[in-house]
């Protein structure tokens, strides 16, 4: 929502939620790349993947909190 431009609501809430989550429990944000323009492009397009250390409770968790469908 917030790099498309078009406004946010509370979802983004829930979304930025699971990013902290998933940089406290891997060291790393999801989608990370250090160049700017591909870290939004992961942002918007990449497949969210999970390290092999999470368990399937986290992922689970993960994969609902970084739903990009703020529906």
């Amino acid at each position: 929502e917030m790099i498309r431009g078009k406004g946010h609501n509370l979802s983004i809430d829930w979304y930025i939620y699971g990013t902290l989550v998933h940089e406290m429990l891997t060291g790393i944000p999801p989608f990370f790349h250090p160049n700017k323009d591909k870290l939004f492009y992961n942002i918007q397009n990449a497949k969210l993947r999970f390290s092999s250390k999470l368990s399937n409770t986290a992922k689970d968790l993960l994969s609902k909190l970084l739903n990009r469908n703020p529906e």
